[in-house]
């Protein structure tokens, strides 16, 4: 469209939807025109030539006047009080009416108050809601959150609120500003929406929505500690002794996968360093004959040594050592519980390690003198859960472990528990926590 209004000394032709405004060597001024949507792929939105160098044209009060110069020299151009702006607000430009709304940022900003533009204002106001771009589908991996950027604008110049909301909540989402914080869950994979809606002040809006697929990655096992042996403990490899020593450590856990534990146990003797190893474990625990070890002490030439043992679990891509290494000792003497030194003074019921347990706990007692010994697992209202022991024991430093199960090899429920020991006439009760 284009109205002038005042011009002197100019020429102007429209070439299809292009404007061309010619100069003659003098000023030109033009006057609360209205030039909008006229365009053309050749010559650009409106075009001034000016065959003298001498040229000037005044623009004043005017909508949209974005000039291009087309041939010629080109001229001096000056701006007065002219609307460039995105959206005039004109009334129904798609029908032709390009009348202002009395709410147009051009309605009474031109000279001395009055309309800029040609046609003045013919309806009420106009209120255009708020522009948000579309946003790409996302993608991520498990445990790695986002941060996308929001495009937003409005038609209006009004302030503007952004809200985000998700249609899982294993995906959060809040706005950080203009962008959307995009939180996951752990170890969560899979496909979410995100909706992120824009709003300005006279409560209109707009809204997009993307998908967010968060692909899954293989956690490594988790970490965990060695229980069972330590250094306090001594086993013997003597041929009458026939012990087993019971290695025990905590479980690894892997939200991915079945983790296996490999058990190696070493002897290091001036920079040589001799192995036991036991793989693809299943359980949190195992039985290795002392025997079985004689060959590391044979191999160094010793009756007695500390050895050492390290767990690693595995789930076929990660490997996890324990949180720490643990010590033993080896001897080839036979462990007599005459021995004066071997023998404890007092009878003694030991509170039991780990603690809390699962599933596997030691219980530690000292016989000072032979006893008929009973040791018995109760609930917390005094039912029998299990007899550990019932038999008559010489004296020493002695230990049984419970595995968390009752008579009938069934797994017992998370909670208190409440152990005693009876030998002779000494009898003492201790508590103990199974989780799970």
């Amino acid at each position: 469209m284009f109205t002038p209004i005042l011009s002197t000394s100019l020429g102007i032709r429209f070439d299809g939807a292009t404007i061309f405004i010619f100069g003659s060597g003098n000023s030109s001024t033009f006057n609360y025109l209205t030039i909008y949507d006229n365009h053309s792929p050749s010559y650009g939105d409106v075009a001034v030539a000016g065959p003298e160098s001498s040229d000037i044209f005044n623009f004043s009060n005017s909508i949209n006047v974005g000039l291009n110069h087309y041939g010629g020299y080109s001229p001096i151009v000056n701006y007065l009080n002219n609307y460039n702006g995105n959206n005039p607000l004109f009334c129904n430009a798609e029908n032709g009416d390009y009348s202002l709304a009395a709410n147009s940022p051009a309605a009474g900003s031109g000279e001395n108050g009055t309309n800029i533009g040609a046609l003045g204002v013919g309806c009420e106001a106009i209120y255009l809601p708020p522009i948000i771009e579309d946003i790409a589908d996302q993608q991520t991996n498990e445990d790695a959150p986002l941060m996308v950027s929001v495009s937003a604008s409005s038609q209006m110049g009004s302030a503007l609120t952004y809200f985000a909301e998700t249609d899982t909540s294993a995906m959060p989402v809040y706005m950080a500003g203009s962008s959307v914080a995009i939180g996951l869950q752990g170890n969560w994979n899979g496909v979410g929406t995100v909706t992120v809606i824009v709003s300005d002040d006279n409560g209109l809006s707009d809204t997009t929505s993307f998908q967010v697929t968060v692909t899954p990655v293989n956690d490594p096992p988790e970490n965990f500690s060695i229980l069972y042996p330590t250094l306090l403990d001594t086993f013997t490899t003597h041929a009458n002794a026939n012990a087993t020593i019971p290695f025990i450590w905590e479980k690894s856990n892997d939200v991915d996968s079945d983790v296996t534990y490999k058990l190696t146990i070493e002897l290091e003797f001036f920079g040589n360093i001799y192995t036991d190893v036991h793989e693809n474990l299943a359980d949190t625990t195992i039985g290795i004959s002392a025997n079985s070890l004689d060959a590391l002490l044979n191999a160094t030439g010793q009756d007695i040594a500390e050895l050492s043992y390290t767990i690693e679990a595995s789930d076929e891509e990660f490997i996890i050592s324990s949180n720490t290494t643990g010590n033993f000792v080896l001897t080839r003497t036979f462990l007599s519980t005459h021995d004066n030194n071997l023998i404890p003074k007092v009878f003694t019921l030991h509170q039991n390690y780990p603690n809390p347990f699962n599933p596997t706990t030691r219980i530690q007692y000292d016989l000072p003198e032979s006893k008929f010994v009973n040791i018995d697992i109760y609930d917390v209202i005094g039912r029998k859960i299990k007899s550990l022991v019932n038999i008559v024991q010489d004296a020493g430093y002695r230990s049984v472990y419970w595995d968390a199960t009752n008579n009938l090899g069934q797994p017992v429920s998370a909670g208190m528990y409440i152990y005693t020991i009876q030998a002779g006439e000494f009898v003492q009760t201790r508590k103990m926590v199974l989780m799970k």
